[in-house]
């Protein structure tokens, strides 16, 4: 009899079994002492207890094994959820007096179990090698008669034909469907005649494929509207192909007819109208593509069922597919895209052709996400486009700020006659510096030089600045008088021949004289001289190339360089013409 103690110490024994292995359980259970109540026991395994060897793997019974089978997967899987092909298997097993444990059938195997034989013996595994193999062999003949066909199921006519191949499920054949890959797969040893009937049954539901040329406006129109114009009801599939402007049908005949029909019935329906309001300037904007997915974004939010398009680069076109759904387009396009002319007057038109300019609009022009802005510029105007989502009077105020400040001007800065010719022939280097000097804000248009004045035009900052420029030219000139004894250097001077010797000494120099006959030359008390001014009474070519010229008048007032006059043997010039010489001219 076996009191509760002697289970509990049954218990532990297996309880230590289950997770060392047996070599180390029997050897713990030796080291330990076990008593009940007042008794010691000597615990010992079964088979020294029955007075037998230590048996070996083989020679322990077991029930159950897993047989491992290559080609299983999920479908023949969901095959063996089916009683009717469980008993199949169980059927060609019952010979072998074996059945499968369907509990813990997976894709790794079948879990094969014994069952008793006539005479209640249970079969050991380990000891009938050629029963495995029979097992083994059975199985896979079975597997292998299993077969696994699939046809792939147009969506539109899924719905059509579902309850259709459901029905055909037979004892040996299951149909199973995969609505998410519109696959249908027939699986069971007579997988291929059903095969052939699925097929039969897909091809009286499915016909074939369509398709009609449409506009571009047409394809984005009816592609806008296509769950209002189709559902499931009318069997067919219609796509709309953007890029080659198609609309495509797959389905039966008599159904991608009808909705061929729809299609060229919304087509008549769509009206279109030419905007007047779109200037060159907005139609190139309205091409840049933010712009036009912003327009179509917004078409979209207000449900308006519209599109545009930009033809021959001049017109813009809007349609719609009603009367209504146009006038809101053509309203949406007024408040969505904001347009700011500037107009220029014409002392403004040269500041917008200028680098400060072109940084004043690449620094405000941008694309952003929704905001986009652009800046033209015209012969007498600037005009500005955004998007509805930028604030466009800041811009347009920096606009016309920058055009009022350098708008152009005039100047004149008073100058002597010399002065305006020595800055115009000496100093051009410097005076061209001062015209292109176009740093920062600063504009010169034009430098003019008149007689007794230099003419600037610009706007204020440069015109400041050139003037400073110019004085300080004027400041670096300096300026000699010089008194002409003889009246003849003067008339000389104005003479052909003097002007010509002048004008050759100013380029090569880099000087102006500056003849002031106003200022009397007075002549010292003791020199005599004639009333009249030397005059030419003829002269003489020599062969030599040399110029005779005869003059009556006063010989040192002549403009000459050298005077030669006779004096004495020994050029002592105290008395008579040499003496009047000395004293005109000064010994020195």
């Amino acid at each position: 009899k076996q009191s509760p103690s002697i289970k509990e110490i049954s218990y532990r024994v297996n309880k230590v079994r289950r997770f060392k292995p047996k070599l180390i359980a029997v050897e713990i259970v030796h080291q330990r002492t076990h008593t009940l109540q007042t008794n010691e026991l000597t615990v010992k395994p079964f088979y020294e207890c029955l007075g037998i060897d230590t048996p070996t793997k083989r020679d322990q019974p077991e029930t159950h094994f897993l047989l491992h089978v290559q080609g299983i997967n999920t479908l023949k899987l969901d095959y063996f959820t089916y009683a009717q092909n469980q008993k199949q298997l169980d059927k060609l097993l019952l010979p072998l007096n074996v059945c499968v444990d369907w509990h813990n059938f997976s894709e790794r195997g079948f879990q094969i179990e014994s069952i008793h034989s006539t005479a209640y013996q249970q079969v050991s595994f380990h000891q009938n090698e050629e029963l495995v193999k029979q097992i083994e062999s059975i199985v896979l003949e079975y597997l292998q008669s299993i077969e696994v066909c699939q046809h792939e199921l147009p969506k539109q006519i899924w719905h059509d034909i579902y309850q259709t191949l459901h029905a055909m499920n037979t004892e040996d054949t299951i149909i199973k469907m995969d609505e998410e890959k519109l696959i249908v797969y027939a699986i069971g040893r007579n997988a291929q005649h059903l095969s052939s009937q699925i097929a039969d049954t897909i091809k009286s539901n499915y016909t074939r494929k369509d398709q009609i040329k449409l506009e571009p406006h047409e394809v984005i129109l009816l592609s806008n509207t296509k769950d209002q114009l189709f559902d499931e009801s009318d069997g067919v599939n219609v796509t709309f192909d953007h890029q080659n402007c198609l609309a495509e049908f797959v389905g039966r005949d008599e159904n991608i007819k009808k909705a061929m029909v729809k299609i060229l019935q919304s087509t008549r329906q769509i009206v279109s109208k030419n905007v007047a309001f779109a200037s060159d300037g907005h139609l190139r904007f309205l091409k840049i593509p933010e712009v036009e997915e912003f327009l179509n974004q917004i078409l979209l939010q207000e449900k308006i069922k519209a599109t545009w398009s930009v033809y021959d680069e001049s017109v813009l076109k809007i349609y719609a597919s009603s009367k209504n759904d146009l006038e809101n387009a053509e309203l949406l396009f007024q408040k969505s895209i904001l347009d700011e002319k500037i107009t220029l007057e014409k002392n403004q038109l040269y500041c917008i052709k200028t680098n400060q300019w072109d940084t004043l609009v690449k620094s405000n022009e941008k694309t952003l996400g929704d905001q986009v802005v652009r800046v033209e510029s015209q012969d007498s105007f600037v005009q500005v486009f955004a998007t509805s989502t930028f604030d466009i009077r800041p811009l347009k105020e920096c606009i016309c700020h920058f055009v009022t400040k350098n708008s152009i001007q005039m100047q004149t800065i008073p100058l002597s006659e010399p002065a305006c010719k020595l800055l115009r022939n000496a100093y051009k280097e410097e005076i061209s510096g001062v015209q292109n000097d176009r740093q920062k804000d600063h504009i010169i248009k034009g430098i003019t030089f008149n007689e007794s004045e230099i003419e600037l035009t610009g706007n204020e900052s440069g015109l400041n600045k050139a003037s400073r420029e110019i004085r300080s030219l004027v400041s670096s000139i300096h300026e000699r008088e010089f008194q002409l004894n003889k009246k003849g250097i003067a008339q000389h001077i104005q003479s052909q021949e003097g002007k010509t010797k002048i004008s050759h000494i100013e380029r090569s120099k880099g000087v102006v004289f500056e003849v002031n006959e106003d200022k009397n030359v007075e002549f010292g008390s003791d020199i005599t001289h004639f009333g009249d001014a030397p005059t030419e009474i003829s002269r003489f070519q020599l062969k030599s190339g040399q110029t005779i010229i005869n003059v009556k008048g006063d010989i040192t007032d002549l403009d000459v360089d050298v005077i030669v006059t006779s004096a004495n043997a020994t050029l002592n010039p105290e008395g008579g013409l040499a003496q009047i010489i000395n004293k005109k001219g000064s010994i020195n």
